[in-house]
């Protein structure tokens, strides 16, 4: 006997759920487990027009660990191409609170970079320390042709010296186009491992 019948029919029937419930969607997802420079992903999706059915788009990191030292962790869009990714006029900020005995409220920002800064001066290649976040992006804005793509998040990450650090950032391109690749990377060395998960936020 079948419990829940979400639109009359019994769960060994449901192939598909019902609009009101489609609300974030799992489109994407990829586990790095050898260096690699970069995880790239093509929001396009070869022009799949249900791509567009979202209003925005969510990366969530996890079990990040880079063959690096120490560095930043970086966030680039791509327009035409996943080789297209864009290495300059970004406009971004990022500020995090690190418990020592220095600075504890660190900030960076730039009117004019090469990219939006998720993270700083984290001990990449430590395999005891964590590293994760996620980033918030749209594909495109629907408010007028001149509306520039934009990023928000949180990072977590510690330091060489043990220190965490709890980042917010967040930065636009400063051209009006459309998101079709996003692009994570680390300032200096690869991604040894990593697990990446693309999400979209529908529309309808």
């Amino acid at each position: 006997m079948a419990i829940i019948k979400p639109n009359n029919n019994t769960i060994s029937a449901i192939t598909s759920l019902p609009n009101s419930l489609k609300s974030m969607d799992r489109l994407a997802t990829t586990a790095v487990s050898s260096d690699v420079a970069s995880v790239t992903f093509d929001v396009n999706h070869n022009n799949d027009s249900t791509f567009n059915n979202y209003s925005h788009y969510i990366i969530y990191m996890a079990n990040l660990l880079g063959d690096g030292s120490s560095g930043d962790w970086r966030f680039r869009i791509g327009v035409s191409s996943s080789s297209d990714i864009k290495t300059s006029s970004y406009m971004r900020n990022i500020y995090g609170y690190k418990p020592n005995s220095g600075s504890t409220l660190l900030d960076q920002a730039s009117t004019s970079s090469d990219n939006i800064k998720m993270a700083l001066n984290s001990d990449l290649d430590s395999d005891s320390r964590p590293m994760f976040g996620e980033v918030h992006f749209y594909k495109k804005g629907n408010v007028g042709s001149s509306y520039k793509p934009a990023v928000y998040g949180e990072f977590y990450s510690e330091n060489t010296g043990g220190y965490f650090q709890r980042w917010h950032f967040h930065g636009s391109y400063e051209t009006s186009v459309d998101i079709n690749y996003v692009q994570i990377s680390p300032s200096t060395g690869n991604i040894a491992k990593g697990e990446f998960t693309l999400i979209g936020v529908r529309n309808s």
